[in-house]
């Protein structure tokens, strides 16, 4: 799992249904054994996404 930057939200049609999608870059965090091995901008679908907003850690 990798932490991303949402750069824009869109949906498409697929297989009947609409489907969200997620136009988002890598931010470079990690938390798993394996690392990122690029860190270009991807379209993902939103369907496995789980949202953070950054706090001040209390």
């Amino acid at each position: 799992m990798t932490e991303a930057e949402v750069l824009r939200t869109t949906s498409a049609i697929v297989a009947g249904r609409v489907m969200p999608l997620l136009k988002v870059r890598p931010t470079g965090l990690e938390s798993g054994f394996i690392k990122r091995r690029s860190f270009r901008t991807e379209t993902i679908a939103a369907e496995h996404v789980a949202v953070t907003i950054p706090g001040d850690g209390h």
